[in-house]
């Protein structure tokens, strides 16, 4: 049973997985709409990215964010804003060149901030899109998450990277090697 949030109690270091939940559209709405409202200095866009952003794939209960600023100038504001706002920063969290947030207890945000042109930017909107319009990848991911949950289930770093050849794959484009 889930909460209002749909995060169902899960700790922040467990891989579980939940059916798909219309709800997090709407924590993605509200987030942003908070996010918005802090007016960050340099900030271009805001993105639902991540599992919880396709609808019926299976998903840890996170919402994951991509915020867009435009250089390192607002970086330090950027950070105190959204620290003051609730989000606990950790660095660039093994990605260079990414500002890490989570936001919750346990956590139910995770918000990646990048600037503009780098590379990670665009390779989270591919995923999403591809996941959205192509059931092959879908499929294939979803099979790859449920594997690694139940291999890793308490072990968050080894079920991330180990999506990432499956991801890379994708990312890639058909015809898929997985």
């Amino acid at each position: 049973m889930t909460d209002d949030h749909g995060s169902g109690g899960l700790s922040d270091d467990r891989v579980e997985l939940m059916e798909y939940q219309p709800a997090w559209e709407r924590r993605f709405e509200r987030e942003r709409a908070l996010l918005l409202a802090i007016q960050l200095p340099g900030m271009l866009d805001i993105e639902h990215i991540g599992s919880t952003a396709v609808r019926g794939m299976k998903a840890k209960p996170i919402i994951d964010i991509a915020l867009r600023v435009k250089g390192p100038e607002s970086e330090p504001v950027v950070e105190r804003l959204l620290v003051e706002a609730g989000y606990r920063a950790l660095g660039e969290y093994g990605l260079p060149g990414r500002r890490f947030f989570r936001k919750g207890i346990p956590t139910r945000i995770h918000l990646h901030v990048v600037r503009v042109g780098h590379r990670l930017w665009d390779e989270w909107l591919a995923l999403r899109d591809r996941l959205r319009e192509d059931p092959v990848a879908r499929d294939a991911y979803e099979v790859c998450k449920v594997r690694l949950s139940r291999l890793h289930p308490g072990d968050r770093d080894a079920y991330t990277c180990g999506k990432s050849p499956v991801i890379q794959a994708i990312l890639k484009g058909p015809p898929y090697e997985f």
